[in-house]
Protein backbone atom coordinates (compact mmCIF):
# COMPACT_ATOMS: atom_id res chain seq x y z
CA UNK A 1 0.00 0.00 0.00
CA UNK A 2 1.48 3.42 -0.64
CA UNK A 3 1.89 6.27 1.54
CA UNK A 4 -0.47 8.37 -0.35
CA UNK A 5 -3.61 5.83 0.45
CA UNK A 6 -2.53 4.15 3.47
CA UNK A 7 -5.28 3.94 6.38
CA UNK A 8 -6.02 7.51 8.20
CA UNK A 9 -4.69 5.76 11.54
CA UNK A 10 -1.39 5.16 10.21
CA UNK A 11 -1.25 8.69 8.93
CA UNK A 12 -2.19 9.59 12.83
CA UNK A 13 0.59 7.05 14.51
CA UNK A 14 3.77 8.29 12.18
CA UNK A 15 2.67 12.09 12.94
CA UNK A 16 2.79 11.04 16.93
CA UNK A 17 5.40 8.68 16.97
CA UNK A 18 3.41 7.76 20.18
CA UNK A 19 3.36 10.74 22.26
CA UNK A 20 -0.45 10.11 23.26
CA UNK A 21 -0.76 12.64 25.87
CA UNK A 22 -1.07 15.36 23.17
CA UNK A 23 -4.37 14.02 21.00
CA UNK A 24 -7.00 15.88 20.48
CA UNK A 25 -9.90 14.56 18.04
CA UNK A 26 -12.65 16.29 16.65
CA UNK A 27 -16.14 14.60 15.61
CA UNK A 28 -16.56 10.92 15.77
CA UNK A 29 -14.03 10.40 12.36
CA UNK A 30 -10.48 11.19 14.09
CA UNK A 31 -11.65 9.71 17.40
CA UNK A 32 -12.75 6.23 15.44
CA UNK A 33 -8.82 6.71 13.02
CA UNK A 34 -7.18 7.13 16.50
CA UNK A 35 -8.49 4.46 18.38
CA UNK A 36 -7.80 2.34 15.24
CA UNK A 37 -4.06 3.22 15.11
CA UNK A 38 -3.97 2.38 18.76
CA UNK A 39 -3.70 5.89 20.53
CA UNK A 40 -6.06 7.82 23.01
CA UNK A 41 -7.14 11.02 22.33
CA UNK A 42 -6.14 13.19 25.37
CA UNK A 43 -9.32 15.29 24.67
CA UNK A 44 -12.45 14.12 22.62
CA UNK A 45 -14.24 17.37 20.75
CA UNK A 46 -17.22 18.30 19.22
CA UNK A 47 -18.44 20.80 16.98
CA UNK A 48 -18.81 24.10 18.28
CA UNK A 49 -15.31 24.02 19.82
CA UNK A 50 -15.73 24.14 23.86
CA UNK A 51 -12.82 27.30 24.10
CA UNK A 52 -13.13 26.98 28.27
CA UNK A 53 -12.13 23.54 28.58
CA UNK A 54 -9.78 23.48 25.73
CA UNK A 55 -8.00 26.17 27.18
CA UNK A 56 -7.33 25.02 30.31
CA UNK A 57 -5.88 21.37 28.71
CA UNK A 58 -2.96 23.60 27.20
CA UNK A 59 -1.76 22.80 23.43
CA UNK A 60 -1.70 19.85 21.95
CA UNK A 61 1.00 18.52 20.28
CA UNK A 62 -1.82 17.11 17.10
CA UNK A 63 -5.50 18.12 16.76
CA UNK A 64 -7.13 15.77 14.18
CA UNK A 65 -10.55 17.19 12.54
CA UNK A 66 -13.03 14.72 10.24
CA UNK A 67 -14.95 15.24 7.79
CA UNK A 68 -17.59 15.13 9.86
CA UNK A 69 -16.64 17.92 12.01
CA UNK A 70 -15.38 19.96 9.09
CA UNK A 71 -19.44 19.81 7.69
CA UNK A 72 -21.18 20.36 10.51
CA UNK A 73 -18.43 23.35 11.79
CA UNK A 74 -19.63 25.05 8.21
CA UNK A 75 -23.06 23.99 8.16
CA UNK A 76 -23.61 25.91 11.31
CA UNK A 77 -21.16 29.02 10.55
CA UNK A 78 -18.41 27.77 13.42
CA UNK A 79 -14.96 28.72 13.43
CA UNK A 80 -12.97 25.44 13.40
CA UNK A 81 -9.66 25.37 11.95
CA UNK A 82 -8.39 28.86 12.62
CA UNK A 83 -8.81 28.47 16.57
CA UNK A 84 -7.44 24.98 16.12
CA UNK A 85 -4.20 26.60 14.06
CA UNK A 86 -3.71 29.62 16.50
CA UNK A 87 -4.09 28.56 19.76
CA UNK A 88 -4.86 24.82 20.85
CA UNK A 89 -2.31 22.94 18.46
CA UNK A 90 0.75 22.95 16.77
CA UNK A 91 -0.33 20.53 14.29
CA UNK A 92 -3.45 20.12 12.66
CA UNK A 93 -4.90 17.66 10.56
CA UNK A 94 -7.65 18.06 8.43
CA UNK A 95 -9.35 14.85 6.65
CA UNK A 96 -12.11 16.50 3.93
CA UNK A 97 -14.19 13.42 1.31
CA UNK A 98 -13.68 15.97 -1.79
CA UNK A 99 -15.83 17.09 -3.82
CA UNK A 100 -18.82 17.17 -1.37
CA UNK A 101 -16.48 18.68 1.60
CA UNK A 102 -17.55 22.22 2.13
CA UNK A 103 -13.87 23.34 2.42
CA UNK A 104 -12.16 23.48 -0.80
CA UNK A 105 -8.58 23.46 -0.97
CA UNK A 106 -8.04 27.39 -1.84
CA UNK A 107 -9.90 28.08 1.27
CA UNK A 108 -7.28 25.56 3.76
CA UNK A 109 -4.73 26.82 1.77
CA UNK A 110 -5.11 30.02 2.60
CA UNK A 111 -5.31 29.08 6.46
CA UNK A 112 -1.55 27.79 5.73
CA UNK A 113 -2.45 24.11 5.49
CA UNK A 114 -0.59 21.78 2.79
CA UNK A 115 -2.12 18.71 1.02
CA UNK A 116 -0.61 15.74 2.45
CA UNK A 117 -2.39 13.42 0.05
CA UNK A 118 -4.75 10.50 0.92
CA UNK A 119 -5.96 8.36 3.10
CA UNK A 120 -8.68 5.56 3.31
CA UNK A 121 -11.01 4.83 6.65
CA UNK A 122 -12.39 1.52 7.80
CA UNK A 123 -15.68 1.61 5.36
CA UNK A 124 -13.26 2.62 2.47
CA UNK A 125 -13.98 5.55 1.60
CA UNK A 126 -11.66 8.13 0.76
CA UNK A 127 -10.01 11.32 2.81
CA UNK A 128 -7.96 14.03 1.55
CA UNK A 129 -5.20 15.17 4.19
CA UNK A 130 -4.58 18.55 4.51
CA UNK A 131 -1.73 19.45 7.70
CA UNK A 132 -0.86 22.74 9.42
CA UNK A 133 2.51 22.87 11.17
CA UNK A 134 3.25 25.51 12.33
CA UNK A 135 7.46 24.62 13.17
CA UNK A 136 7.75 24.30 9.21
CA UNK A 137 5.15 26.56 8.03
CA UNK A 138 6.88 29.64 7.52
CA UNK A 139 10.79 29.00 6.95
CA UNK A 140 12.91 32.25 7.73
CA UNK A 141 14.71 33.66 4.41
CA UNK A 142 17.99 33.77 4.37
CA UNK A 143 17.83 37.70 4.28
CA UNK A 144 16.27 37.59 7.43
CA UNK A 145 19.40 38.01 10.02
CA UNK A 146 21.27 40.69 12.11
CA UNK A 147 23.94 40.50 9.69
CA UNK A 148 21.59 42.20 6.59
CA UNK A 149 19.98 44.67 8.85
CA UNK A 150 22.57 47.12 9.72
CA UNK A 151 25.58 47.76 7.96
CA UNK A 152 28.44 48.63 10.67
CA UNK A 153 30.90 48.73 7.73
CA UNK A 154 28.64 51.79 6.53
CA UNK A 155 28.70 53.75 9.54
CA UNK A 156 31.47 55.86 9.38
CA UNK A 157 30.68 56.48 5.42
CA UNK A 158 26.85 58.15 5.17
CA UNK A 159 24.98 60.04 7.99
CA UNK A 160 21.90 58.43 8.87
Amino acid sequence: MAASDSPLSAHLYALLENDQGHLLTVGREATEAAHAAGLTPHYEAGVPLPADKLASSGRFRLAVVGHDAASAAVAGNHTLVQPLRDLYAEQVLVALEQPSSPWSRRDLMALGFIARGKATLADGSARDLFAFNIATYKVTPDWLNAEHWAHPELFDRYRW
